[in-house]
């Protein structure tokens, strides 16, 4: 991409990434899983060098679980937050998101979209991550 300027997964596989999640449903659990470890393993660390608790609404904007987000509200108790993702993925989620601790899961909605042509507009904090 950076010599190119092109998608280069779109280039090998003839199709965004997306798409090709879309028809595999078992190679989209098995990276929903990385990410979801890599989301914790993130929001951990991340919410050690920075305060979340000054905002009451922060969008994800990206592929995602939850798991992320979740750790942020762990550390700001009165704040909400929308994961924003395709719709696919927001699909996905609402039917087994076990993954996300009970005393968060109140405070978390799911909105499917494409962030390439708009985002929530609710949000005091936007965060993007992989």
């Amino acid at each position: 991409m950076v010599k190119s300027g092109t998608d280069c997964f779109e280039e090998y596989y003839g199709q965004c990434n997306y798409d090709w999640y879309k028809s595999r449903t078992k190679a989209l659990q098995t990276f929903n899983i990385g990410m979801s470890d890599l989301g914790k393993l993130c929001g951990s660390k991340l919410t050690k060098l920075y305060v979340f608790s000054q905002f009451n609404r922060i969008v994800d904007i990206g592929r995602g679980r939850g798991v992320f987000k979740s750790e942020m509200l762990k550390c700001s108790p009165k704040a909400k937050s929308t994961v924003y993702d395709q719709p696919h993925n927001v699909e996905a989620v609402q039917k087994n998101n076990e993954e996300i601790e009970a005393a968060v899961k109140g405070r978390i909605s799911f909105v499917g979209g494409n962030c390439l042509e708009k985002v929530p507009s609710q949000g005091e904090c936007y965060t993007i991550r992989n």
